[in-house]
């Protein structure tokens, strides 16, 4: 059974993309750690304060989660949500995923203390240049969507990519009430 090469390359990017889904959220945990011990904040203080986001972030995880457990245990429920596999799409995919892995926590190390969910600013916050942030303005912003790319190449599900988007669009996005 696992002989079959195909079946080997669904193990390695199954555990290579809960592997790296790890790594991604310890490196936030890491981040939210240092700014409880340096800053005393609550962690139920760092939200997001995007109105009704707590909502859209449910509903297109579902979604999200949905598709993923459906390419990970291969139930194929939805099998129109898939394009054919491409073994260079795959490979790009794993290459990118790994790099992303690196980005997150490349940021969360930059960050430091100075990490705060809803974009606030703590007491003694420093302007981060440093880093990732010495070559873009915001690092993480740039992270999620490669994230939710590098998902779609190596499941083939583009429902999985669009509800990605939804969410890291969303999420990053603030009103200017201004």
């Amino acid at each position: 059974m696992f002989s079959d090469p195909m079946v080997q390359a669904k193990i390695f990017t199954v555990g290579l993309v809960i592997l790296c889904y790890a790594l991604i959220m310890s490196s936030f945990f890491h981040s939210l750690n240092l700014v409880k011990r340096a800053h005393h904040v609550n962690l139920k203080e760092v939200k997001n304060e995007v109105p009704n986001g707590f909502l859209v972030r449910t509903l297109c995880s579902i979604v999200y989660y949905f598709c993923l457990v459906d390419w990970i245990a291969g139930l194929g429920l939805i099998p129109w949500a898939y394009v054919p596999y491409s073994e260079i799409r795959n490979t790009i995919g794993a290459i990118l995923i790994v790099l992303v892995t690196g980005l997150f926590w490349w940021v969360s190390i930059a960050l430091g203390s100075n990490y705060h969910g809803p974009m606030k600013l703590h007491p003694d916050h420093k302007l981060v240049m440093t880093g990732p942030y010495s070559f873009m303005r915001h690092p993480t912003y740039t992270a999620f969507p490669l994230f939710h790319l590098s998902l779609f190449l190596l499941t083939n599900n583009y429902l999985l990519l669009l509800a990605g988007l939804a969410m890291s669009v969303y999420t990053n996005h603030k009103e200017n009430p201004g």
